[in-house]
């Protein structure tokens, strides 16, 4: 049976540049139909890449990135949601991979700072804080929650009618802000705060030929090297 939910993070936003890179890991396969997005109000062009696996080394090029929408959309202004077309072909995430997306806006695009909370049990669907973007393709900003919704559809696996087309359950960003210990934040300590919330928030790069493992103590964080 074949079942339309959608997964939402946040339209809190807070910051803004020209875009957002991301991923997000399922337990379960689903098609992508189509992309909410947060933007400052007028006409945008708008893409979207797609890339199975991690961005983290892939954030500075094209190359190995699909486009998979292309669109100039009227955008319903700060604290709204501006849903994109819905995409020609759905894009598949295969359950159990990682999938990386870059969503770029000629004319800006709002976004959070922070870090999601993973929560105590896995989900469903789990989608990663990710990269603010300077331009396309120019993406260094780190601790960034993309604004925005993603509609998709899944096979159900349950028969009961009641729950066949429940949501799949989903790690999402709300009002306590955590931080997610995953693969792809870790790395190098930036010399400066790029727009970071007041506090002791930081940007982190990783470096290249550097590995950084971190593991969460009683609600600090260590760092071996």
């Amino acid at each position: 049976m074949q079942c339309a939910s959608t997964f939402e993070t946040t339209f809190v936003g807070g910051n803004d540049s020209y875009g957002n890179m991301f991923k997000l890991r399922t337990e379960t396969t689903i098609d992508i139909n189509a992309f909410t997005v947060h933007l400052y109000s007028g006409t945008h062009q708008v893409k979207v890449w797609a890339r199975v696996g991690d961005y983290f080394s892939h954030r500075s090029s094209s190359e190995g990135w699909t486009l998979i929408q292309d669109v100039s959309v009227t955008s319903a202004g700060v604290g709204s949601e501006t849903t994109l077309p819905p995409l020609v072909i759905p894009y598949t995430v295969t359950a159990g991979n990682i999938t990386s997306f870059h969503i770029w806006s000629s004319d800006g695009m709002v976004y959070t700072n922070g870090f999601l909370n993973q929560g105590v049990d896995l989900p469903e669907i789990f989608l990663f804080e990710g990269l603010g973007c300077e331009n396309e393709f120019e993406c260094d900003y780190i601790g960034r929650i993309w604004n925005g919704k993603i509609s998709y559809t899944y096979t159900a696996s349950k028969l009961a009618s009641s729950e066949a087309c429940a949501p799949l359950s989903s790690s999402n960003y709300g009002d306590d802000v955590g931080v997610a210990l995953a693969e792809d934040l870790m790395p190098m300590l930036a010399d400066s705060v790029d727009g970071g919330i007041a506090g002791n928030e930081f940007d982190l790069m990783k470096a290249e030929g550097s590995h950084y493992d971190w593991m969460e103590v009683k609600g600090s964080y260590s760092m071996s090297m």
